[in-house]
C-alpha cells in the first residue's frame, strides 16, 4: 500500500520525487507494460488479411518489391516493381529496408501477409517502447502514461501501426534516434552516440520526412552548449553521418539508368514542381484534413485537448522547453514544406505524432497540478483520476475504431473484385506474360501484386489516341486487356463508355470475362 501511496504521490508532484522510489518505480513499470500489449494487442488486429485495406496500393508496392528481393536473392541496388511492364527496372523510390527483411522472412517461412503486418507491429510497439524512455526525461508518471496511452491506442497510430508500410519502421529509428543521443548527453558515452548516428541515419534512408527528428535532436546540443553547440565535432559528425546514407541512395537513385518511375513518385518533383507548398496553405483542405486528421485520428479530440493545454503552458525544464520549441519549428516547416502530400495521405502525419503525445502529457500535469485541482481532489483520489483518464482514452479508441473500421479495415469495400480478376488473371496467362490494365483513379499494384504477374496501366483520355496507345503496348507483347472496378472508381464504365475504344476492343479481340466489377480480353488471338 505504501508503494502504491508513493507512486499517487509522484503521479501529483512529479517523477523527480516519486520515480526516485523503487516502488514507484515498479508500478509504473507493471503500467507501461500493461500498455505497450494492449498496444500489440490491438495492432494484430486481422494481421493475416491481404493487403485489400486502406492504403492497399501503396501495401501492395511495397509486398511486390519484397517478393522480387527474395526471387532476385535480395538484390536491393535494384528492386523491382512489376507495375512497368516486361523487362527489368529498379524501383528506386525508397531503400528497401523493411523490404529486404520480409524477403529473408520469405525464404524461411514463405510469402505471407502475416509476414509484412507483423514487421510493421514489431516496429511500431517498439517504437512505443522508445517513446517511454524519451518520455522519463520530460514528463512525470502521469504525463507518461498519458502520452503512452494515447501513442498506443489512437485509431491511425494502430492503423499504420500494422500496415506493411516503411511508416512503422521510420517512427522506430526516428524516436530510437532522439532517445540515444539524450542517452549520450546523460551519460557522455561513444556508446550511445553511435547508436543515435546509426538510429537516425536509418530513420532518413527508411523514409526522409524522418527528418523531423532531427530538430528536437538539435535542441539537445543547444540545450547543452548554447547554439555554439551546433559548431562541435560530435554535433558536425552525427548531421553528417546521419545524412550521408540518404544522399547516397538519392545520388544513385538518379544516375541508375534502367530506373521506370514517374515523376509523381519524386518526393522533390512533389515539393518543388507539382504542390506549390503557399497554395496548398490557402486550400482549405490543409486544415480540415491535417487539422482532422491529427485531431480525431491521431490525438483523439481528449489527447488533443490536453495537448493544447500542453502548448500553452510553462514547461518545468529548460531542455523540455527547449526540446519541444524546436520539434514544434520542426513540425511547423514539415507540414508547410509537404503540404500537398500531408493533405493527400493521413499517414504523413505520423512523424509529428509523437510530439502531440508529449505534449499532451504536459497538458495533463498541467491539469492535475493546478491550484483548482488540488482544491477538488484529495491525495488518494489522484489514482482514481488516472485510471478514468486511462479508460477515457480507451473508450475514445474504441469510439473511433467503430467509426473509421469501415474506411481503414473495410477491405471487401475498398477493392472488392481484385481477388476474382487477379485469379482470372492468373488462370489466362503465365508468369512469363502480362497485361494491360484500366483501373481509374489508383494505381495498378493491389491486382498486379495479387495475380504475381507483371502489367502496365492503360489511362483513357476519350480520343482515338487511346487506340493507338493501347496498339502500342499490345505489339510490345501485352497478353490481356483488364478492367477493374474499385470503390472510388470504375475502369469497366470508363473502357465501356469510351465508344470508339469499346469497339475496337470488340471488333479484334476475345472478351473471355464480363463480370460484374471487372473485363476480361484476350489480347493474342484476333477474333
Amino acid at each position: 500500500m505504501n508503494s502504491l501511496r508513493t507512486f499517487v504521490y509522484s503521479i501529483r508532484y512529479g517523477h523527480e520525487e516519486g520515480l526516485a522510489q523503487g516502488a514507484s518505480a515498479r508500478w509504473l513499470t507493471v503500467i507501461v507494460l500493461v500498455i505497450i500489449s494492449l498496444g500489440a494487442l490491438f495492432r494484430i488486429y486481422d494481421v493475416a488479411n491481404l493487403y485489400l485495406d486502406s492504403h492497399a496500393e501503396r501495401q501492395a508496392q511495397v509486398a511486390m518489391v519484397a517478393r522480387n528481393l527474395q526471387l532476385d536473392g535480395l538484390n536491393w541496388w535494384c528492386p523491382r516493381l512489376d507495375i512497368f511492364g516486361p523487362g527489368e527496372s529498379c524501383h528506386l523510390l525508397e531503400f528497401p529496408f523493411i523490404h529486404s527483411i520480409a524477403a529473408a522472412l520469405y525464404m524461411v517461412v514463405g510469402e505471407s501477409a502475416v509476414v509484412g503486418r507483423m514487421l510493421a507491429v514489431a516496429f511500431s510497439v517498439a517504437s512505443i517502447g522508445f517513446l517511454y524512455g524519451i518520455a522519463r526525461y520530460h514528463l512525470s508518471s502521469l504525463g507518461i502514461i498519458v502520452a503512452l496511452s494515447i501513442y498506443s491506442f489512437a485509431p491511425f497510430s494502430v492503423y499504420f501501426g500494422r500496415t506493411f508500410m516503411a511508416e512503422a519502421t521510420m517512427m522506430f529509428f526516428s524516436l530510437g534516434a532522439l532517445y540515444f543521443i539524450m542517452k549520450y548527453f546523460e551519460c557522455r558515452t561513444g556508446y550511445f552516440y553511435c547508436l543515435g548516428v546509426v538510429f537516425s541515419a536509418f530513420a532518413l534512408l527508411v523514409k526522409p520526412t524522418g527528418a523531423v527528428i532531427l530538430f528536437p535532436i538539435l535542441a539537445a546540443w543547444v540545450a547543452a552548449y548554447g547554439f555554439s553547440g551546433l559548431r562541435r565535432i560530435d554535433f558536425i559528425g552525427f548531421m553528417s553521418v546521419s545524412i550521408a546514407p540518404f544522399a547516397a541512395w538519392t545520388i544513385y537513385s538518379s544516375i541508375t539508368p534502367n530506373q521506370d518511375l514517374p515523376d509523381s513518385w519524386n518526393l522533390f518533383y512533389v515539393v518543388f514542381q507539382r504542390d506549390n507548398p503557399i497554395a496548398m496553405l490557402v486550400d482549405h483542405r490543409f486544415y480540415t484534413q491535417v487539422g482532422g486528421a491529427l485531431i480525431v485520428g491521431y490525438l483523439t479530440p481528449v489527447g488533443a485537448a490536453l495537448a493544447s493545454i500542453g502548448t500553452l503552458s510553462q514547461y518545468r525544464r529548460d531542455g523540455t522547453s527547449m526540446m519541444i520549441y524546436f520539434w514544434v519549428i520542426g513540425a511547423a516547416a514539415y507540414l508547410i514544406i509537404l503540404a500537398g502530400p500531408n493533405i493527400g495521405h493521413v499517414y504523413y502525419q505520423l512523424p509529428i505524432f509523437p510530439l502531440g503525445c508529449l505534449l499532451a502529457g504536459l497538458g495533463a500535469e498541467s491539469v492535475f497540478r493546478s491550484k483548482q485541482y488540488h482544491r477538488l481532489v484529495s491525495l488518494r483520489a489522484g489514482m482514481v483520476m488516472l485510471l478514468c483518464m486511462c479508460v477515457v482514452l480507451i473508450t475514445v479508441y474504441g469510439y473511433m475504431y467503430v467509426r473509421l473500421a469501415s474506411y481503414l479495415y473495410d477491405t471487401e469495400r475498398r477493392m472488392p473484385y481484385a481477388e476474382r480478376v487477379s485469379e482470372a488473371v492468373k488462370e489466362r496467362i503465365t508468369v512469363d506474360e502480362w497485361f494491360i490494365i484500366n483501373q481509374p483513379g489508383a494505381s495498378t499494384s493491389v491486382v498486379t501484386y495479387l495475380a504475381n504477374r507483371d502489367s502496365i496501366s492503360l489511362r483513357l483520355n476519350g480520343g482515338t489516341e487511346d487506340i493507338e496507345a493501347f496498339e502500342r503496348l499490345r505489339n510490345r507483347g501485352a497478353a490481356l486487356f483488364v478492367a477493374v472496378d474499385t470503390s472510388y472508381s470504375s475502369g469497366t464504365e470508363e473502357t465501356q463508355g469510351n465508344q470508339a475504344f469499346w469497339y475496337h476492343l470488340n471488333e479484334n479481340y476475345d472478351l473471355v470475362e464480363i463480370q460484374a466489377g471487372y473485363i476480361v480480353f484476350d489480347l493474342r488471338e484476333r477474333s
